[in-house]
């Protein structure tokens, strides 16, 4: 920004009007000052962006229009790649599901998880809805679930995905890959939800919003 002399000469203001605007932009965050340099006109941060999943979770909580299909559960042995995401022995015993989750009986997201086995913690209705992430949305799901990753990347529909979505296969599509964790810190389910591109929105507000 000009000085507070110039910007006075400039605009023939008083400097404790100029002071006063300063600070005003200050309390705003839109200006930094540097002592002995000047003030500056703030930068955007876009590194400290957080994309909301707003869409994603008004689905989550709309019980009326939404519902979820159970559409497969068996207990299978954990591949390599699942094992070094869960921390557990290649083979062992995972409980596999895959649900189809629906919006006015229109097909949204298809879900596909892997659970931990243990027969001393049994699959709760929480599980068999739509898993702790509605917990993490909501915060209403009595679950065991202390924490959560979430991924998303870029993909594309395989034939089997784009079948339930009812879109073409290849179509563009997001892939929101989740990993909880109990209070022991310990993961307790991998999976993800993946729905074709034009069903999802990420928006993000930056700078200053009235």
């Amino acid at each position: 920004l000009p000085s507070e002399a110039a910007i006075c000469s400039n605009y023939g203001v008083s400097p404790m009007t100029v002071r006063r605007a300063i600070n005003m932009l200050l309390d705003q965050g839109l200006v930094t000052t540097i002592k002995g340099r000047g003030t500056f006109v703030r930068a955007l941060e876009l590194g400290r962006t957080t994309f909301a999943l707003d869409e994603l979770q008004a689905l989550f909580n709309d019980k009326k229009h939404s519902k979820v299909q159970l559409l497969r559960t068996s207990i299978v042995p954990a591949s390599r790649d699942l094992s070094r995401t869960m921390g557990i022995l290649p083979g062992a015993k995972v409980i596999y599901m895959r649900r189809l989750l629906l919006k006015d009986e229109e097909p949204i997201l298809c879900h596909e998880e892997h659970l931990i086995y243990d027969p001393a913690r049994p699959i709760v209705e929480a599980e068999m809805d739509v898993t702790s992430l509605h917990g993490l949305f909501s915060g209403t799901e009595d679950t065991d679930i202390k924490k959560g990753l979430l991924v998303i990347r870029s993909t594309s529909l395989n034939d089997e995905d784009a079948a339930l979505l009812k879109v073409q296969p290849a179509s563009p599509a997001f892939r929101l890959e989740h990993t909880f964790y109990d209070f022991d810190d310990q993961p307790v389910s991998f999976g993800y939800f993946i729905c074709s591109a034009e069903k999802l929105k990420f928006s993000a507000r930056v700078g200053i919003w009235d």
